[in-house]
């Protein structure tokens, strides 16, 4: 029997400040992260900051908080 490896299940996030709210959700959402959301009222509905920081390593499965203003 022969068992490929598709590597450790980690992923690299991606830095969706800038990003709408929605288009953010997908991206994060499409490489197995959960996003959890904070918003601020009155606002465009742009990601502002997000944590962890683009460019972070994580197991797939974390979360991601957006902020949203």
């Amino acid at each position: 029997t022969l068992t490929v490896s598709k590597g450790k299940d980690v992923v690299v996030v991606p830095d969706v400040t800038g990003s709408a709210e929605n288009d953010a959700r997908a991206t994060l959402e499409g490489l197995g992260l959960t996003v959890k959301v904070s918003r601020f009222p009155h606002g465009p509905g742009r990601v502002v900051s997000q944590d962890p920081q683009g460019g972070t390593t994580v197991k797939r499965g974390t979360s991601v908080r957006l902020y949203v203003y």
